[in-house]
């Protein structure tokens, strides 16, 4: 860093193009649980999870049966009804790009809308945080009220990532990419107590 003029020799202080440096890197990346790449990961690994709960052909991925309304992450049919998802980082609400506001307008849409399209009524409505921490639940409750049109349960699952012990070869996450999802890893934080 000192003789590609990022840190001061001196003190070891970012000059002048580190601090550009660090600001653009800032600007430009997301943490790895909240870049696009992971949660298409993520979606796909819950897809495989619940086929394997549900049955292969109960579960859809990337659900849009009308072109243009939006897709739901992953809808899964019961006995008894259908139940939407959406998956995101646990982040979501503090992410700085407007995502869980889209999201309170968004997801009830899109159920809305799919609604009549469905040979079985609305079971529930999930929510997937992806993380290494549960968030703080609290934000929750205005999704809930969001979906409260429905007057069916709204539950938030928590799947857990644990970070990899960390080496130069490995990912932060390599374990988590080479493992199956497991019922252990995933928890219900959330349930919606109106219904």
């Amino acid at each position: 860093m000192i003789a590609s003029k990022l840190v001061n020799s001196d003190n070891l202080e970012l000059t002048i193009l580190g601090n550009l440096l660090k600001n653009y890197l800032q600007k430009q990346s997301s943490p790895p649980l909240s870049g696009t790449m992971m949660g298409y990961f993520v979606e796909h690994k819950l897809y495989k999870y619940f086929q394997e709960t549900f049955g292969r052909y109960n579960v859809e991925h990337s659900y849009e049966p009308i072109k243009g309304i939006g897709d739901v992450d992953l809808k899964i049919e019961t006995e008894s009804g259908f139940i939407p998802i959406e998956i995101k980082p646990s982040n979501v609400h503090e992410d700085g790009f407007g995502t869980w506001t889209k999201l309170l307008a968004s997801f009830p849409k899109r159920i809305r809308n799919i609604l009549p399209l469905q040979d079985k009524p609305l079971e529930e409505s999930w929510m997937i945080l992806y993380g290494e921490v549960i968030p703080d639940v609290d934000f929750l409750d205005e999704m809930s009220e969001a979906l409260k049109e429905f007057e069916r349960p709204f539950k938030v699952l928590f799947l857990r990532i644990k970070p990899s012990k960390l080496n130069e070869e490995r990912h932060i996450y390599q374990d988590f990419f080479k493992e199956d999802i497991k019922e252990s890893m995933i928890e219900e934080i959330y349930k919606s107590n109106k219904y």
